[in-house]
């Protein structure tokens, strides 16, 4: 089963955090939501405690 919340895995569990991380052929270095401005605005709802 596809999950449409796969390509975000690597982004939530801190495998990535700038395009720099991702492999050359990957297509999230092209899309929006995953560029570096993107990441660094998205990172503080992940990188935030629980509580």
């Amino acid at each position: 089963m596809w999950s449409r919340y796969t390509s975000e895995a690597g982004f939530l569990t801190g495998a990535f955090k700038s395009t720099a991380d991702l492999e050359p052929n990957d297509f999230r270095k092209n899309h929006p939501r995953y560029s570096d401005e993107a990441m660094k605005e998205n990172i503080k709802f992940v990188d935030r405690p629980s509580g």
